[in-house]
């Protein structure tokens, strides 16, 4: 974020002086507003030459000097031209140039605050570089030095967002269109400085909610095994509490959710997880059956709530990718006792390992005390990272595995989970505009399994006709164990204590379609009887209905046997608002792809009929097979949209 605020506040603020200063000389050219001038200009200078550099050799304290010249500057210039500014404005009603000499004002006082925002910003980073990067206490947690160090900051926060408004008046003064075109892209620029500086803003005020402030927050961690793939990212293995009291860690600590079989209200468990799984009421291990990170969240605090009277301020959950790129990021760390060192490397094979010798050696209850042993750890050794370039680091890891679904975070504070929504970091199911699709999996076949799936998605659109467009989606699902265990042996009880025992694939599937869209034909293969007991008898129906977000919902069940391969296909008519016109004769279809937590990536293929008349003029991805049809395929490894824009074909 740093990184982010000086790139632009700093540079821009002294370019738009430079030009403000520059366009004066037309009204002013005493000797002391040229001196002016030429200080603006070199401080410009200056600056351009440390902005090339990588943000860990960026000094802070000659960045805080060229803000500080900066501000005197425009303190000097505004000074000089003060008592010219009755003149300037007595010229607004002259034909031509009153317009512009009525700018002059509000130009100069626009640029003067910019300079101060631009001081006090620089002098919050300087303090946060001083005393979080440079002077990182390694005594502390990293959420106890953060939230030292916003305390110390907190009046210069409140006077940068008091000088954050002033820029914000006084830009609602300015007339872009009377500014030469550079300059108007140099207001541009800034514009979206003042608005990256602003989310800043609103994100520092939330950090003290976060980290407990006015009283202790306590997080519900979610440790999901994507081996057992559910809605959410995988079976929750293990609970965890984490509670945070202005910053310090008070209590860390994880139990296995198999031990929460008690509720103090029963509630019935969705239909597959009661059918399938035996379930005869709903428990927290099973409460993450939605796709939407927030909905899952909550009832999942809910449930635990219902087994243990612990209420909770938040959701943390994470699987095995999250702590194996953590360990890759941070090193081999070391466990207490005679245990190897963990890597990135040999994280799946310890976890597995010491799962099932704990298992046998200390009893069934403590077969999950891994995770509870490396969660301190490696929050212990994230006290060395120090450096800027390593906290910049850390934090786009973060980034990335929230946004892959690695990691999730849910808040109760409403205005935190907004600020996550804005930033598509909070792992909300999300049709957004134009046409949508996600395939969600949920294993409820008691196997770890899922790294021996292989999953494929086809989804083809058909919009010669555009106003009643149609699409087809197949899926398949190719179980790549090597075993012998009959599927009916589902409801036998026999659960083997090998982690990977190749077992049949029962998946409940679920498709998520854009609102609006009916389903025409479903092509499924059933599931025989033999595969059940009498009392779990599954009717082979499937479940069509509204989904989160208002979304058309579709879901079955499939069981894939070892060694092969099943696929159910929809043909489905989408609503014609999928296509939309840019008012020039040009057509555009928008398609989001919502990727499923706990899956590292899914092989898809699309193939578009473009509409009649029409050809593709472009999209927003590259290496598109182009014939008759439009035929894309990759590995998706994380959500996003995907624009055709079509023109009328020339004659």
């Amino acid at each position: 974020m740093k990184k982010k605020v000086f790139q632009w506040s700093i540079p821009a603020c002294l370019l738009i002086i430079c030009m403000v200063a520059i366009d004066l000389r037309i009204f002013s050219w005493g000797y002391n507003i040229c001196e002016y001038i030429d200080t603006e200009l070199s401080i410009i200078d200056r600056y351009k030459k440390l902005n090339n550099l990588p943000l860990a050799e960026l000094p802070p304290d000659e960045i805080l000097s060229l803000a500080q010249q900066s501000s005197e500057t425009m303190k000097g210039l505004n000074s000089q031209l003060d008592p010219i500014y009755p003149i300037l404005d007595s010229l607004y009603y002259f034909p031509i140039v009153g317009e512009y000499a009525a700018q002059v004002k509000p130009a100069v006082a626009y640029a003067l605050a910019l300079s101060n925002l631009a001081e006090s910003t620089a002098v919050c980073a300087e303090y946060f570089s001083n005393n979080f990067v440079v002077s990182h206490n390694r005594e502390q947690q990293i959420p106890e030095l953060l939230f030292q160090t916003y305390l110390d900051i907190k009046p210069l926060l409140e006077q940068n967002r008091e000088e954050l408004a002033a820029v914000k008046t006084f830009r609602k003064e300015l007339n872009p269109v009377l500014f030469p075109p550079a300059y108007q892209q140099d207001l541009t620029k800034l514009d979206e400085s003042i608005a990256t500086l602003e989310n800043f803003q609103r994100y520092a005020v939330l950090i003290p909610k976060i980290l407990g402030e006015e009283r202790p927050q306590t997080y519900l961690i979610l440790v999901q095994n994507h081996d057992e793939l559910r809605a959410s990212g995988g079976f929750i293995t293990s609970f965890g509490l984490l509670r945070i009291d202005q910053g310090k860690i008070t209590l860390l600590s994880f139990e296995d959710s198999t031990r929460l079989n008690y509720v103090d209200k029963a509630l019935y468990p969705p239909e597959p997880v009661h059918k399938i799984m035996m379930a005869a009421y709903w428990v927290p291990r099973d409460g993450n059956w939605s796709p939407d990170f927030p909905t899952t969240a909550r009832q999942v605090q809910s449930l635990y709530y219902s087994s243990t009277a612990y209420p909770t301020d938040g959701v943390i959950a994470f699987d095995q990718t999250f702590l194996v790129e953590l360990l890759r990021f941070l090193g081999p760390v070391k466990l207490a006792g005679d245990l190897p060192k963990v890597s990135a490397e040999n994280f799946e094979s310890m976890m597995v390992g010491i799962k099932t010798t704990a298992a046998k050696t200390m009893g069934a209850d403590q077969r999950k005390f891994f995770i509870a042993s490396l969660a301190p750890v490696l929050l212990d050794n994230l006290k060395e990272v120090q450096s800027a370039e390593e906290i910049k680091q850390l934090a786009k890891l973060i980034e990335t595995q929230i946004r892959q679904g690695s990691l999730q975070v849910y808040f109760n504070d409403p205005q935190i989970q907004r600020l996550l929504e804005n930033q598509q970091l909070s792992g909300k199911l999300d049709a957004g505009r134009g046409d949508f699709l996600m395939l969600v999996d949920s294993n409820i076949g008691f196997s770890k399994n899922d790294s021996l799936i292989i999953r494929s998605i086809k989804y083809e659109v058909n919009l010669k006709n555009i106003s009643a467009p149609l699409a087809r989606v197949a899926f398949s699902h190719e179980n790549r164990g090597v075993g012998t265990e009959p599927c009916n042996a589902l409801h036998d009880g026999n659960h083997n204590d090998d982690y990977y025992f190749p077992r049949c694939y029962w998946d409940y599937w679920r498709v998520y379609l854009t609102p609006g869209s009916t389903i025409n034909a479903i092509n499924h293969p059933p599931v025989p009887p033999d595969f059940f007991k009498d009392e779990f008898r599954w009717e082979n129906k499937i479940d069509q209905s509204i989904g989160e977000g208002g979304t058309t919902l579709v879901g079955g069940l499939t069981v894939v046997p070892q060694q092969e391969k099943r696929e159910t296909s929809l043909e489905i008519s989408l609503p014609a608002s999928v296509i939309s016109e840019d008012g020039k004769g040009n057509l555009f279809y928008l398609l989001r792809i919502q990727k499923q937590a706990g899956i590292d990536n899914v092989n898809f293929l699309i193939q578009i009929t473009p509409p009649d008349g029409y050809t593709l003029k472009s999209s927003t991805i590259k290496g598109l097979d182009i014939n008759n049809s439009i035929t894309w395929q990759a590995y998706i490894s994380r959500s996003g949209e995907i624009v055709f824009e079509f023109q009328p074909k020339t004659k």
